[in-house]
């Protein structure tokens, strides 16, 4: 299990609704939350890495339709996302590390 601090609603014992969960190693999401998976509109805030955060749609714990990346050399792609993959234009595309524990 993921360790940290949640903050929002929960049902049946698992995250639901909106919620704000602060990970061990400082990432923080805020957003929508179902059945304990990132579901709906969220925030991804990541302290270490290439990547600062993640603004968009989720759909069961993975980026699924609308969003947006943010790098912190300044660069952001913005896209349209299928199972955690984003079509930036015709050719390329990125991928993201799962929040790990």
């Amino acid at each position: 299990m993921v360790e940290g601090v949640y903050e929002g609603y929960w049902a049946n014992d698992l995250r639901e609704g909106f919620g704000i969960m602060r990970y061990k190693n400082n990432n923080v999401y805020e957003g929508s939350w179902k059945k304990d998976l990132y579901h709906g509109q969220g925030v991804l805030t990541c302290v270490d890495g290439a990547l600062l955060k993640y603004d968009g749609l989720w759909e069961n714990g993975r980026h699924q339709g609308k969003g947006v990346l943010f790098y912190r050399n300044g660069s952001r792609h913005e896209g349209t996302f299928k199972d955690d993959r984003v079509r930036i234009d015709n050719n390329i595309t990125c991928t993201r590390e799962r929040e790990r524990d």
